[in-house]
């Protein structure tokens, strides 16, 4: 849920097995933590920050779980759909100080260069939502909280197909079954989380100029300053789980003195 995203990259595959309860005749799948972003550089190798490198699986999961609920399917993306937090060089978000980031045009357009770089996963999506009576709910998490301002969420929803009725955005961030035995939530808004947004869900604050801002909450921060930097040399760093794994990866590589030196310079 937060910056250990603890389903992610190398384990993605168990992250989109991560749960399925049968009810009324429906198999309800709960997946979460893609993390979609920057796709592919120029170059045709992948951005560092990208994190959803599995196309492949992604279909053939959607095939697996459409054969096993006779497309009749609730599949849920329980947070972290697309990663807001690894900005590309050329979208700043430098916003109004530490506690604010992102302005809406700069989250409009990094959504429309996560939806080209996952063209292929979202006509997967969409192909998905189209078959039998399946359906799709997309819950924001911490990484993904700008799906709540409707001009980010809106492309989104057009790539996804929402417009056929098959898809909703669970802007409460609580889903829950249809009979109401099960509910799930990213979990970032538990307890005194460092991601949670204390107004949900209102996530943007008044900048300088009165247009709104991304809330930055401290766990951003926090990503952003440790991982963000490292994970161009470092890619699988914050793929890790625990947390400390990716650390003890890096310190392994570059020693402790010179880990300590580079965190002195942070």
């Amino acid at each position: 849920m937060n910056a250990t995203r603890w389903l992610r990259a190398l384990a993605c595959i168990g992250a989109l097995m991560a749960a399925t309860v049968q009810a009324q005749e429906r198999l309800t799948v709960i997946v979460s933590d893609f993390h979609m972003g920057l796709g592919r550089g120029a170059d045709g190798q992948w951005h560092p920050y990208e994190d959803f490198r599995w196309s492949g699986a992604l279909a053939g999961f959607l095939d697996a779980i459409g054969r096993e609920g006779e497309d009749r399917v609730d599949l849920v993306i329980l947070g972290d759909f697309l990663e807001y937090w690894q900005l590309p060089d050329d979208i700043g978000c430098r916003g109004s100080g530490a506690d604010a980031g992102c302005s809406v045009p700069e989250l409009v357009t990094l959504t429309n260069r996560i939806l080209r770089a996952h063209e292929a996963d979202f006509a997967a999506l969409r192909a998905f939502v189209r078959r039998g009576r399946n359906q799709l709910h997309v819950v924001p998490g911490n990484h993904d909280a700008a799906l709540l301002i409707p001009a980010v969420w809106a492309p989104v929803a057009k790539a996804l197909g929402a417009d056929e009725g098959r898809v909703s955005f669970v802007a409460s961030g609580l889903w829950r079954s249809a009979d109401g035995r099960v509910l799930a939530e990213h979990g970032q808004q538990i307890g005194s989380d460092v991601n949670r947004f204390e107004a949900w869900p209102t996530v943007t604050t008044p900048g300088g100029d009165g247009q709104p801002l991304m809330i930055r909450p401290w766990g951003e921060r926090f990503v952003q300053k440790l991982f963000n930097a490292e994970e161009r040399q470092y890619p699988i760093i914050d793929n890790l789980s625990p947390e400390s794994a990716g650390a003890r990866h890096r310190m392994a590589d570059r020693g402790l003195w010179g880990s300590a030196a580079d965190m002195a310079r942070k």
